[in-house]
């Protein structure tokens, strides 16, 4: 018996060729597009790992620095500038090309002024009293981040703020038995997002977003 062998017709080779060209793509788009978002991913836990571990340190070392009382917020200055080397050191190892701004504010609750009637209660304040990783003329990095938390312009970046702008609201009764916290550390970390295939995947960085953004307060 003759063997019959499989015939394709050239239509039949070329339904197969187009349905290729527009699989293939498709695919590509997704193999790689999966890859972009589990980098973005690692770059956030990266993010969320170090400023936590940022904000500890800062604050177990520099925080609760006792203050010259005739220099205000040098002490604490100080101290930060003295650990500058080696947390940058340690950002650079957890998200190398990462931008960190690392600060120390110190938070004044309001008294009663006045018993009244009625009571006159004085405004709290939060001042800052050190940070590391901006300009201090310009409040801004070298690519122009700024701190999430410093006063805004035209403000000097030591502007002394009523709390109720301040956009952290945790500090009154977030101390041990929910004692007033006089101090908090916050750092701050921006890292720039580059898809590894730019000519054909910058869709990505522009969903994902090119600048990722992470902050930890303690």
């Amino acid at each position: 018996m003759k063997k019959v062998e499989p015939h394709f017709s050239s239509t039949q080779s070329g339904t197969v060729m187009i349905e290729l060209a527009l699989v293939i793509p498709v695919l590509l788009a997704v193999i790689f597009g999966t890859f972009e978002i589990s980098r973005v991913l690692q770059t956030d836990q990266a993010l969320i790992t170090f400023t936590r571990q940022c904000a500890r340190s800062i604050f177990r070392d520099c925080a609760e620095v006792t203050e010259d009382p005739f220099t205000p917020g040098s002490e604490v200055q100080t101290c930060m500038n003295g650990v500058y080397d080696d947390m940058l050191a340690l950002a650079n190892l957890a998200v190398p090309g990462a931008e960190i701004i690392w600060s120390v504010y110190d938070y004044k609750q309001g008294k009663i002024a006045f018993m009244g009637p009625p009571p006159v209660l004085e405004e709290s304040t939060v001042t800052l009293l050190g940070i590391n990783g901006v300009n201090i003329d310009s409040g801004k990095t070298s690519s122009g981040q700024r701190s999430r938390y410093t006063p805004p312009l035209p403000y000097p970046i030591f502007h002394q703020t009523a709390a109720d702008d301040f956009p952290v609201v945790m500090m009154q009764g977030a101390g041990t038995l929910g004692k007033t916290k006089d101090r908090i550390a916050i750092c701050e970390a921006y890292a720039t997002y580059r898809p590894v295939i730019t000519s054909s995947l910058s869709v990505f960085g522009d969903v994902l977003g090119l600048t990722r953004y992470e902050d930890a307060l303690l």
